[in-house]
Order: structure tokens, then C-alpha cells, then sequence
């Protein structure tokens, strides 16, 4: 559907260069791409280990999956494949970049040193030794022109100290635009981002140079977070094992090119590779989400051509100058949205795929023995319009019977198909002259699903009874036409079984197996799980019952057994256990023998032999991978005699539960009253209070004899000359509350005993904590000061300590009593005050404010979801004022604590009834406090 266009007229990039100085409209938003399906390819890379300045052992070309190349994206439920391939990736720079806002950066002149330009590597081992997926790579140019979707450029459009300005993809030959607008909706770039939680532009190339370098760009289009889609990776490996559909998460390094370049050699260009080996700077594993840039939303007329895209920081505006960049900011790693950090792969045109969005499953629902030779086989075919946003047309499905029972003696379709709601053919399907289920003229709306019963009466006479059978589903634009979308069944009842929207992909077409007659199914499986359920981390056993149905001894027997994506073989756990001669198993004649697998995500158990009327069984663990999703998972065991299946497969299937601790997160806070009307709720409470005496020394005080009267869980320690530390003094908790009960009284017997409060005016006390509160007066007089700082000068923390002091008598002689006590009131919590979530649960708080929401599910593990919490306020007191929001907005995340606090401002209340207020409790301790 693309046609390239070699003409690169002078007269186009003028026209676009006057274009440029007109305001440009602003563009619909891109698509978030919701799918993306890959492979992995194994490089050769010669380059060697070496230690970086940490001392890291990095080594090269190891690992069998390095380069992950992007085969199909989805977008608004279509699916698209790369077209056409840029050849021309170009960074841009402005020599006279001087980091003015950057205190410390290297200076750009004439020349360009110092560079730090950082890229992302995939690896594959944890630890320092790091095994670095090759091919090495020197410049952006080389990270976008090799496709790869696991490798970076950190930040192109940022790179720390020194900006790269621009970064051109360029398609030296030209790309036509289509003449619909459908059509263009349907074509364009994709531009991956690690997190998806940074914005990007890009613009299209409107004309280029001789030497390749743009002259003229369409309008400027603006990708926000919420523009990335939450891209799910359906990855096939380099031995051909597939993952499903999951966020895609590589493990990668951060390394930056040497600090002293190439002389004269700009960061990020082919004049300028990498000076020696890099530097490791960081281990990094973040998801990846993209977004689609259609050209119907860049804005591209029908019948241009364009040269391919141009990215941009996103503190570029339309109207500065996007080619020369004479005006652009150069320092785009200062602005609050920070540089997208863009993998690879965006240096493909991506077009609507031809492949099926038709998809197809069939199952043998029942067999019945007519006779000894002769069975009737219950088939269905499950047809799925995966598109949800596009009808399918002239939906065909073919079913070639005469192939599949080649080796039986005979075979007939009994009575007429069940199609469904679609058209049965005007020749009835007979699966030898007429292999066309249906009339090809019907049309599978959007999303929809139908399905197709018939069956079919086999003599298995001359054959072994185990056959193989596929049957197609197609569409077309005209009935009978071309077909253009395919899909091989697959054996089952789920066309897509992996659920990342495509029915072709990998290990999705595998024939359906009929087995009939004894032989047939000569060896047996059974399959069970130890385990309803299970959670991220668990192990969960299984096992296996191998059954020798013959009275022969059976040689050569394997069991294939698929395993869940995510779930992980524990190695030493695969048991193989014999019953002795009592047949039991778990008996004292058992014998076991260790068992080792091969394979990953399918284990081959085997071979083995199997005695005639012989069970055996197979008993291992698997361990549950983090990125495992909630939901039914199951396991697929299939006997084999050598290459031939020798009997029907079985299915268990373990429900895996969110964890509480791993999965879920907890949400508590409290509604508090807010006396300050800050937002937070502050502390009053005063901690390691310090009584300090200056004048005050053991020749006026009989030390001795001093006591203390505190509270029995206060603990107080230090001496007159030192001075004497608390360690806790609470504030009120209501207005009527005295605070008294948690003051500390010091009684200082003195040695005069004719000592006035006029002859201790001169002792000076200060008492301080550890919050910031620092007090200081005379023992008797109105003069004090206060001082504050840290957690009392930032407002954290509120207490009122204060000292009181008198002089009584006690046996003939006077006592300096000092009573230290904290006479703020705290922000307390209000009780009976009713929450509520957006899915209606109800929460009441406790008598002290306090709730708690326990057991929350997420969207997605480690990204978390938005929490919404009101607070009811007809369940406060009248005229009552939140100081904070309400409702209550958080980002929600598992395995933590989420607080979620709410101020309310309450209007002056009745006060309580006065309690009585307690004396200096009973318990005193006497301490000898000596110099």
C-alpha cells in the first residue's frame, strides 16, 4: 500500500519552508497502541568483556535472545505490520549550546568534549556481571535505524549536560500519503516510551535535501501520557517458545559513551563513536508503552509525499524555527516534562495488516463406537471476529475431510451443519467434493462470535485411528474473492488463545487430533493439580498418571507437558514413581527415581517405558513468576509413543488469587480536626524535653534528698548539673482537658532555709525538645522567650511545653518545685465519621478517627491505579469546613501503605463536662541525683 517516491523538488521544500512561518493548527491526539507482537533475534557480537570505572564486569554476546524486533501493533483494534523501513537517522544538534542553566556542564563551541550520551541495553544475568545483549552500539543513528524495540537512547532529545535538538527518521525515497481518510487513519509511526509517563512530539517531514536533511515539516503533534496505550507483548523466543500476552518489562543498562570523545565529534553521530568502553551507570527495568501518530493526525494532505518524522523536546513550539533551529530552547532537560525516554523501532512505517481478523478454533466434542470399526465425531468450530471496531466480510470457513481421514476406510457427514446465523452453501458441505461450510456471502459484525457443529461418521478400518484436521476461516472484500484475512484453526474452543488480538500468531494453529478406536489411545494421561489456587511466588504441585491401556509393554513413552506462561520449573522437583506388586502407590514397595525435564515453557518428561496395564506417575513443582495475572491458568499434557501422539491430551488448571502482601495494597488514614487549618494533621507531642538549671548548683540544693513525680510509663534521666531529660510529654486531647495528667513535677529541696523567690530570680531554666522548642526565664518572673526550629518552625509539629515553679514547705524548709507540662491541644481524630469509594463501599472511622480499607485490587502490578475516597459531610458536625479536598484523589500502589488524610475545621462545640482532674499520680520515684 506504499508507494515510494524518489522526487525531492526544490520547489516543494521552498513552498514548505514558507509554509513554516504560519501558524500551524493544532492536530487530533495519536492512539495508544494496545498490542504489540514480537520476536526475538540472536546477534553475533565479537567486542569483548570488559570492567568499567565501578569495577563491572560487562560482557558481550551472550544469551540466545538479544535484538526483539516488532512483527504487528494494534491499534483502535486494527492490526498493523512495518511497510516500509527508514534508512536515514540523523541527530541534530546546536553547536552553541552553553548550558547556561546547567551550573557545571560542558560548554558546546567550536568543538563538542565531554560528552555523557547514554544508552539502554538489554541484559540477561543480575549481579555485577552483567551479560550485555549485543550488537554494541555507538550513536543514536545506529540504535533507530536497527528497529529493535529493547534498545534506547536514554532522553535522546535530553542527554543530560547536552541537548540533542532534533532527531530526524528519514525515508530518503519518499512514503505517498493515501487518498481516503480512511486509509490515512490507517497508516503511520509508532513511538515507544519506557513507562509511558513522558510526552513527545514529532512532526512530518514535508521535503528534504539533497544530503537527506528536512527543508520543511507538516504541523508539530504532541503525544501526553495519555496517549500511550497499556501495550501488551505477545514475544516468541529464539527457540520458539511464545509468551502471551503481558506488559513487556526488559532488563537493561544505562551506559554512557567515555568522557573525552572523539575530537570535534558530535554526541549521538556517526563522527563520533564511542571513545573505548562505556561506562555502567544504572540497572533499569520499566515497562513499555507506545502510541500511534496517524498521518490523517499529522495532518498529511491526500497525495503528498513525505520524507518520514522529525522528533522534538517537548518545549518546542509550532512557530519557532523546526528546520534551522535557530530559537528552539536548548535546554530541554530543564522544563518540567522531562525528555520521553523513545526505544527503538520507530524507524518503521506501520500499515493495516492483511491477516485475518477472522479466528478459528475447533474441538471434538464426543465420540460414539457404532461399531468395533466404525465412530460418529461430534465436531465444533468456533469463529471470532477479533476486530472490535470493523465488521468482517464474506466470512468463509473450509474444512477438507477427505484429507484428514486419508487412512480410514470411509467417512460421512451425517445430516446437515449447524451454521449458526450464517448461510449454509447451495451444495451441502460434504468435506471431499464440497469443503465450504458456509455460502462466503454472510458478514461477522465486530467482535462477534458464532458457531459451527456438525459431525461425521468414520470407519477406521486399515488405519491407526489417530488423526490430524485443520479447517480455515476467510474473508473477503467480494464473496469468493481473495482472501484478505486467514486463519488456521486451532485445537480447542478459543481462536485466540493467548489473547493479544491476533488468531495466526504462534502455537495458535495447532490441529485438532481425533482418536478413535482402542489403539488410539493406547497411552493415557491424567493430569491434576495440588491447588485450587495459588499466588505470585507459590509453589504449586502437579501430577501426572501415565496409563498403559495395552497388555504390551509400551517403549519409547513421552509426556508433553505446556506449561502456564510465567510459571517456572523448580529444578530437582520432577519425581517418577512405579507402583510395586500390591499396585498401590504411596506404599512400602514403591519405587521413585529423579526425573529431569527438557524444555521450558513445554517439558518433555521421557522417554520411558510403560508395562503393559501399567500406571506410573509423575509428581513436580512449579513456582508462580511475578509477572503472572490473576485469572484460570492452565497446564496441557499429551502422551507420545517416539514422534506419534499416542493418546489424547488432558487439562488442569490452577486459579491464580491476588496476593494480599504482593498484590493488593492497604489504604487507612484518619479524619482529623484540623485546629491550624494547615492540612495536616500535627503532632503535639514533645520528646526528649530538656530541663536545664543555670545558677541553680548543689550548694543550694540538697540533692539527695531530690525527687521526681512522674508518670508510671514517663521515663526522666540526667542530674541537677546536667540537666534533666524526659523522654515524652503528650499535649490535650480536647479543650477540658487538663494537662496536668501528663506533666513531670521536680521537688528540689533547698539547703537555706531562709532561701525567698526573690533570691532565686537570678536561676534561669530552659527547657527545650527535640522537636524545636526552646523556652527560656527566670526561675520567678514574667519574662521568658521562646525559640523555634525544625519540625516546630516548618508547623510539623505544634506542642506548647511550659515550666511553672512555687516554693513550698516541707519539714521546716523550703522546696523548689518546677511542673513541666505540655499545654497543647492535639488535632484529634473525629469519630463516626462516614467514607466512601467510587464502587460504594462504606467505611466508618474508629473513636480515635481512624479507618482503614484492607485487600485492594490493582489494574497493574507495580504501576498501581487512581484511588478515589470521600468523606460523607452530613456525618459532621454542622458548619463544619474540610481543609483538604474532598474528595480525596491517590495514586494507588500495591504493597505498601496508601495514607489518605482528611482535615476538617469544626466549629466551636459545647465542651464536654470538666473530668476531674487527676492528682500527681501516686507513684514517685526517689533518685539520687549527685554531682
Amino acid at each position: 500500500p506504499v508507494m515510494m517516491n524518489p522526487a525531492k523538488s526544490a520547489a516543494s521544500a521552498v513552498l514548505g519552508g514558507l509554509l513554516l512561518s504560519l501558524p500551524l493548527a493544532a492536530g487530533a491526539a495519536p492512539y495508544p497502541v494496545t498490542a504489540i507482537a514480537a520476536h526475538y533475534e540472536t546477534v553475533s557480537d565479537s567486542s569483548g568483556d570488559y570492567v568499567d570505572s565501578n569495577g563491572n564486569s560487562i560482557r558481550y554476546g551472550q544469551g540466545d535472545d538479544n535484538l526483539l524486533f516488532v512483527d504487528a501493533i494494534t491499534v483502535r483494534g486494527n492490526r498493523m505490520v512495518p511497510s516500509a523501513q527508514a534508512d536515514v537517522v540523523k541527530a541534530q544538534r546546536v553547536l552553541n549550546n552553553q548550558c547556561t542553566l546547567n551550573v557545571g556542564c560542558d560548554v558546546n563551541g567550536a568543538g563538542v568534549t565531554g560528552e555523557k550520551l547514554f544508552f539502554q541495553y538489554p541484559t540477561f544475568e543480575a549481579g555485577l556481571a552483567f551479560d550485555l545483549a549485543p550488537p554494541r552500539f555507538y550513536s543514536i543513528e545506529d540504535v533507530y535505524l536497527t528497529n529493535a524495540i529493547n534498545i534506547a537512547v536514554d532522553n535522546p532529545l535530553s542527554n543530560l549536560d547536552n541537548n540533542v535538538e532534533r532527531v530526524d527518521i528519514v525515508f530518503s525515497q519518499g512514503l505517498e500519503v493515501p487518498t481516503t481518510a480512511a486509509e490515512r487513519q490507517r497508516m503511520g509511526f509508532m513511538i515507544p516510551e519506557r513507562w509511558g509517563n513522558n510526552p513527545h512530539q514529532i512532526a512530518a517531514i514535508r521535503a528534504i535535501d539533497n544530503a537527506n536533511n528536512p527543508t520543511a515539516f507538516y504541523r508539530l503533534s504532541k503525544a501526553n501520557i495519555n496517549n500511550y496505550g497499556n501495550t501488551q507483548f505477545t514475544i516468541t523466543h529464539v527457540d520458539g517458545t511464545v509468551d502471551p500476552a503481558a506488559p513487556f518489562s526488559p532488563a537493561s543498562l544505562r551506559l554512557k559513551n567515555a568522557d573525552n570523545p572523539v575530537p570535534g565529534g558530535v554526541a549521538g553521530s556517526r563522527t563520533n563513536p564511542l571513545n573505548g568502553n562505556p561506562d555502567f551507570f544504572l540497572r533499569t527495568q520499566q515497562p513499555i508503552r507506545a502510541s500511534f501518530h496517524s498521518f490523517e493526525q499529522l495532518g498529511l494532505p491526500a497525495g503528498v509525499t513525505v520524507y518520514g518524522f522529525s522528533m522534538f523536546g517537548i518545549d518546542v513550539t509550532p512557530t519557532m524555527d523546526l528546520v534551522g533551529l535557530s530559537d528552539v530552547p536548548l535546554d530541554t532537560d530543564h522544563v518540567i516534562e522531562d525528555s520521553a525516554d523513545i526505544f527503538g523501532s520507530i524507524g518503521s512505517l506501520y500499515v493495516a495488516a492483511g491477516d485475518a481478523i477472522v479466528g478459528i478454533a475447533k474441538a471434538v466434542t464426543d465420540t460414539r463406537a457404532i461399531s468395533e470399526t466404525v465412530y460418529d465425531v461430534d465436531i465444533s468450530l468456533v469463529v471470532e471476529n477479533l476486530n472490535t471496531a470493523q465488521d468482517a466480510l464474506n466470512v468463509q470457513v473450509t474444512d477438507d475431510l477427505a484429507a484428514t481421514f486419508a487412512g480410514a476406510a470411509s467417512f460421512d457427514v451425517i445430516d446437515t451443519p449447524n451454521v449458526g446465523r450464517f448461510t449454509a452453501p447451495a451444495t451441502p458441505f460434504d468435506g471431499d467434493t464440497n469443503i465450504n461450510l458456509l455460502a462466503g456471502t454472510d458478514t461477522l459484525p465486530a467482535g462477534a462470535v458464532e458457531t459451527i457443529t456438525f459431525t461425521v461418521r468414520v470407519d477406521i478400518t486399515g488405519s491407526d485411528g489417530i488423526f490430524q484436521n485443520t479447517a480455515i476461516a476467510t474473508t473477503a472484500t467480494t464473496p469468493g474473492g481473495t482472501p484478505t484475512g486467514e486463519d488456521l484453526s486451532d485445537e480447542g474452543t478459543d481462536p485466540d488463545p493467548n489473547g493479544d488480538g491476533f488468531p495466526n500468531g504462534a502455537d495458535e494453529d495447532d490441529p485438532t487430533t481425533i482418536l478413535l478406536g482402542p489403539d488410539a489411545g493406547r497411552i493415557t494421561v491424567d493430569k491434576s493439580v495440588g491447588r485450587a489456587q495459588a499466588s505470585v511466588g507459590d509453589l504449586v504441585s502437579y501430577r501426572l498418571l501415565i496409563t498403559n491401556n495395552g497388555a504390551t509393554r509400551a517403549t519409547d513413552v513421552q509426556v508433553q507437558d505446556t506449561i502456564p506462561s510465567g510459571f517456572r520449573f523448580v529444578d530437582n522437583s520432577a519425581l517418577l514413581t512405579r507402583a510395586g506388586a500390591d499396585g498401590e502407590f504411596d506404599t512400602a514397595d514403591d519405587t521413585q527415581i529423579d526425573i529431569v525435564p527438557s524444555g521450558t515453557n513445554t517439558l518433555i518428561f521421557g522417554p520411558f517405558i510403560v508395562n503393559g496395564n501399567e500406571q506410573v506417575r509423575i509428581t513436580y513443582l512449579l513456582r508462580v513468576g511475578a509477572g503472572v495475572r490473576p485469572g484460570e491458568h492452565n497446564n496441557v499434557a499429551v502422551p507420545y509413543q517416539g514422534d506419534d501422539q499416542s493418546g489424547p491430551r488432558d487439562i488442569a488448571g490452577v486459579e491464580i488469587v491476588r496476593d494480599s502482601v504482593l498484590d493488593q495494597g492497604t489504604a487507612l488514614g484518619v479524619v482529623f480536626h484540623d485546629r491550624d487549618r494547615d492540612g495536616y494533621q500535627d503532632s503535639v507531642a514533645a520528646t526528649r524535653v530538656r530541663l536545664q538549671f543555670n545558677g541553680l548548683n548543689g550548694e543550694l540544693v540538697d540533692i539527695g534528698n531530690t525527687r521526681i513525680l512522674v508518670n508510671e510509663d514517663q521515663a526522666i534521666s540526667g542530674s541537677l548539673a546536667e540537666g534533666f531529660v524526659i523522654d515524652r510529654i503528650d499535649g490535650r486531647a480536647y479543650e477540658s482537658q487538663s494537662a496536668n495528667l501528663r506533666q513531670v513535677e521536680f521537688r528540689l529541696p533547698l539547703t537555706d532555709n531562709q532561701l525567698t523567690e526573690e533570691d532565686l530570680t537570678d536561676v534561669q531554666i530552659e527547657l527545650s525538645s527535640a522537636e524545636g522548642m526552646t523556652q527560656r526565664g527566670n526561675a520567678f518572673g514574667n519574662e521568658r522567650t521562646e525559640e523555634w526550629r525544625g519540625q516546630m518552625e516548618s508547623g510539623v509539629n505544634n506542642q506548647r511545653i511550659n515550666f511553672a515553679t512555687r516554693l513550698e514547705s516541707e519539714e521546716g524548709r523550703p522546696v523548689l518545685v518546677v511542673t513541666v507540662y505540655n499545654d497543647a491541644i492535639a488535632e484529634a481524630g473525629i469519630p463516626g465519621v462516614r467514607l466512601a469509594t467510587v464502587s460504594g463501599l462504606l467505611i466508618e472511622t474508629d473513636a480515635n478517627g481512624r479507618y482503614h480499607i484492607a485487600d485492594t485490587d490493582f489494574i497493574e502490578r507495580g504501576r498501581g491505579t487512581q484511588f478515589i475516597l470521600k468523606v460523607d459531610p452530613t456525618t459532621l458536625p454542622q458548619g463544619s469546613q474540610f481543609t483538604t479536598e474532598n474528595p480525596r484523589v491517590l495514586r494507588y500502589t500495591n504493597s505498601v501503605l496508601n495514607r489518605i488524610n482528611f482535615g476538617v475545621d469544626m466549629p466551636a462545640q459545647q465542651l464536654p463536662v470538666a473530668e476531674v482532674e487527676r492528682t500527681i499520680p501516686a507513684h514517685t520515684e526517689m533518685r539520687d541525683q549527685k554531682n
